[in-house]
């Protein structure tokens, strides 16, 4: 007797956009990893332990000293919720 297999194959992305889950995934990583680095001035922004589609970041100020850091995943780093995590980051380093 033969066996069946079924295979379920989902795709997010429209059809004729050419363009995968991962690569989207992977391209909003990197904005996010752009945008984190130019958000914190005169501070560095440090990208770390990028894996699995999350990573951490490290601001550190002019001597060295680490003032902030975080891990942040993929549902964290879409347009509006990184705009969030710039913000409470921005507050802690005020304070």
């Amino acid at each position: 007797m033969g066996r069946l297999l079924s295979i379920t194959l989902r795709n997010d992305a429209p059809a004729s956009s050419g363009i995968t889950p991962e690569m989207n995934t992977q391209q909003q990583l990197r904005t996010a990893m752009h945008t984190l680095s130019s958000a914190f001035a005169p501070h560095d922004c440090r990208i770390l332990a990028a894996r699995n589609g999350s990573f951490s970041f490290t601001i550190v100020n002019h001597a060295g000293i680490a003032q902030h850091s975080q891990r942040l995943y993929p549902g964290q780093y879409g347009d509006e919720s990184l705009q969030q995590v710039i913000r409470r980051a921005r507050q802690t380093l005020r304070a």
